[in-house]
């Protein structure tokens, strides 16, 4: 998807929150490809400090955005789309730190404005966060390009990466290895922790905040 169709939806969703006064930050591929990573991606995936139904009430219908998922407690998710018959949208999934037992309602977290340049909105404002610290990330291309761009970083906090998520993503990127171990990270400890029975989709999006309740 061209990025400018992306940083439309980016605009239009960074004015519904913010006009709302709700934090959040953009994760994931897209503020990796802002950045200048190598990186393709056709959606936005979010972390806000918000509940559900804080997300859906601050969502502007005649911006284009529309709810198409809210079958979780944590997620809810959206398509933005400047077109009548809502072709081509841009999906954004928005994972809310406000859930029934949540352990870190009010997350913290760094994060960066940026200004992008949409193709129908021009310059706009949207908050991009690469997270640095975020251990759950499964795609190797990210790991290395985060690892690279954030090695002070992650050094600085890698006692509070958990050691069974690193164990994980090594099951499926074995040739990461020299990466975590650059951040001195304990490689066999975290194969270790990490031969407990693989979580589940939700629990990988609740870990998320779970991990920025512990740092």
């Amino acid at each position: 998807m061209l990025t400018g169709r992306l940083n439309d939806a980016a605009i239009l969703l960074h004015l519904s929150l913010d006009n709302n006064h709700i934090r959040y930050a953009v994760i994931g591929g897209y503020p990796i490809t802002h950045f200048g990573g190598n990186r393709q991606t056709n959606d936005i995936d979010c972390i806000a400090i918000a509940s559900k139904q804080q997300i859906n009430n601050a969502i502007d219908p005649e911006a284009g955005l529309a709810v198409i998922s809210q079958h979780r407690d944590d997620y809810i998710g959206l398509s933005w789309s400047d077109r009548p018959d809502r072709s081509d949208p841009v999906l954004i999934h928005i994972h809310c730190s406000v859930y029934p037992g949540s352990r870190f309602p009010n997350a913290l977290f760094r994060f960066e404005t940026h200004e992008v340049k949409g193709h129908t909105m021009g310059n706009g404002m949207a908050a991009l966060r690469a997270a640095g610290s975020r251990s759950n990330f499964v795609d190797s291309v990210d790991l290395r390009w985060l690892a690279q761009r954030y090695v002070i970083e992650i050094k600085a906090r890698r006692h509070k990466i958990h050691l069974v998520d690193v164990g994980r993503a090594l099951q499926q990127h074995s040739n990461l290895e020299n990466v975590f171990e650059s951040l001195g990270i304990d490689i066999a400890k975290a194969k270790i922790a990490a031969k407990g029975p693989p979580r589940g989709v939700e629990d990988i999006s609740k870990g998320l905040f779970d991990s920025l309740a512990d740092s």
